[in-house]
């Protein structure tokens, strides 16, 4: 069939536009189809003309309608995946001619109107794009440092009631169904692998923390990794380094039952990096004024000197509490002096990935009835290879007088946890100890008590609560709670925005 422009066209295809649009003749489609078998069975030709014709139109959007010259794609007589640019002359009829493609004005005017349709799509999802990259904030482990060093008490308060609901909502509220299991990976090489993926009705993300394998000295740099946040619809909204959040949010967990406590004048670390730093720095800024000494517990005696220069400079910046920092090696033959110093001690907190007890239960266990009973913490292990606590330790809080359990209303104590399920199998100190699930309270649902949210609850049952929680012998083991990374983080985005000025 003869079309008026000199040549048969015995296929068409239509690709933009009215129904009379030519596409490339069937000898130019045979032509690429023979030379290229590859480029049939990946881009049929209909699939290369529709992509020819935006480069068409391109080159006609580009160029001055009125130029007597215009570039076109020579379809067939060149390698099509490799397109060659042809200079043609424009005639009077404006009548623009290719190799197998002839276009008048009208299919001109045709394509371009499809190509500015086309880029205004791509330009709104360009700019809906470059809105969302631009909402999505990178913190690093430095700036996330000054946020959170420069807050105030009324603000680190803040912090630990967003703490405390996430933990209420994942103990008494539906949130625990919806948190996907973490898991770890240890490598041959004795580097662990942690991966904390989380979820809620706004957001969604996932922590990946890597622990270096042990040095030849024995010592172990930081844990490393990212938190990943992303909106409700899958939107990035920020990437922090997952160090300082996570040393952060590890110690603000600590701080809840640590702020429940009567007595905290004397305090003992096992440990001095990144945790055993942050849990000094929350300490002081939460109960400086009725802390009168920290002894630090580390067979590593520079890190801990690093660790008290540190801490002394930024409690007389910040906090301006008359704590003493001091200093014991983590050695056989200071045995004595460890258990002469847990004698009396308070608060014991344990922030390091041993994987053996960090001292014997006795040195704890021997206090009378009348005596101080000690709270002690231990977060810094979370597989069940690892182990801080002697186990026994763990099944002395169970029976140490004046104990009290919050859930099943006997007198008795109970081992704290912010997860029970993941503790009885995670926890070297909780598998170790053998005790059955109903001795281990989560102090999520403790909160709930507290707020009044758990049903059924006396007011006696809250008084021995809040007496056993305060004065008795009362062991904490935190593993860690996913969702408390997600509201972690997000606090952090928050009081960035809010500061950024300031930073």
């Amino acid at each position: 069939m003869d079309l008026g422009y000199g040549r048969s066209h015995a296929i068409r295809r239509r690709v933009v536009g009215p129904s009379h649009l030519r596409s490339v003749h069937s000898s130019d489609l045979a032509t690429m189809n023979n030379r290229h078998p590859a480029y049939r069975r990946i881009y049929p030709a209909p699939a290369y003309y529709a992509w020819a014709m935006p480069c068409v139109a391109t080159r006609v959007f580009n160029r001055d309608l009125g130029s007597s010259k215009v570039a076109m794609p020579r379809l067939a007589t060149r390698d099509p995946l490799k397109p060659h640019f042809l200079l043609y002359q424009l005639d009077r009829s404006l009548f623009f001619k290719a190799t197998g493609c002839v276009f008048n004005s009208l299919e001109v005017l045709c394509i371009l109107i499809n190509l500015i349709r086309t880029s205004t799509i791509l330009i709104r999802s360009a700019n809906q794009a470059r809105f969302n990259m631009e909402n999505m904030q990178y913190l690093s482990n430095d700036t996330i440092h000054r946020l959170l060093i420069s807050l105030t008490k009324e603000e680190i308060i803040n912090f630990k009631a967003t703490i405390e609901q996430t933990l209420e909502n994942y103990s008494a509220g539906e949130e625990r169904r919806y948190q996907p299991d973490p898991n770890a990976v240890t490598r041959p090489n004795g580097a662990r692998t942690l991966f904390r993926p989380f979820t809620s009705d706004s957001s969604v993300g996932a922590k990946l923390v890597v622990e270096p394998p042990t040095k030849a000295d024995g010592k172990k740099d930081p844990l490393r990794g990212i938190l990943i946040l992303l909106d409700g619809s899958g939107n990035p909204t920020g990437i922090l380094g997952a160090e300082e959040v996570t040393g952060y949010r590890t110690s603000m967990n600590v701080m809840v039952p640590f702020s429940w406590r009567k007595n905290v004048d004397n305090i003992v670390i096992f440990g001095g990096g990144m945790q055993a730093l942050w849990h000094s720095r929350l300490i002081l800024s939460l109960r400086g004024d009725e802390v009168k000494n920290i002894t630090f517990i580390s067979p590593f005696k520079d890190q801990v000197d690093t660790l008290i220069e540190t801490i002394s400079r930024e409690n007389a910046t910040h906090w301006k509490s008359n704590c003493s920092f001091n200093f014991i090696r983590a050695a056989a033959e200071s045995q004595n002096e460890i258990e002469k110093r847990l004698l009396d001690v308070d608060c014991v907190f344990c922030t390091t990935p041993s994987q053996k007890p960090l001292f014997p239960s006795t040195y704890l266990t021997k206090r009378g009835s009348g005596s101080r009973q000690p709270f002690i913490s231990a977060i810094g292990s979370w597989q069940s290879d690892m182990i801080e606590l002697d186990p026994a330790l763990l099944q002395h809080a169970t029976v140490a007088p004046g104990g009290y359990n919050p859930l099943s209303g006997e007198s008795k104590g109970a081992v704290l946890v912010d997860d029970r399920e993941y503790a009885l199998a995670n926890s070297g100190e909780v598998v170790q100890s053998k005790l059955p699930a109903r001795d281990l309270v989560e102090i999520g649902h403790i909160l709930a008590m507290k707020s009044g949210r758990s049903a059924n609850i006396t007011k006696t049952q809250i008084e021995q609560t809040n007496r056993f929680i305060s004065e008795g012998f009362v062991v904490y083991k935190s593993i860690g709670v996913s969702l408390t990374d997600l509201t972690a983080g997000q606090a952090v985005l928050a009081l960035r925005q809010k500061k950024q000025h300031h930073l």
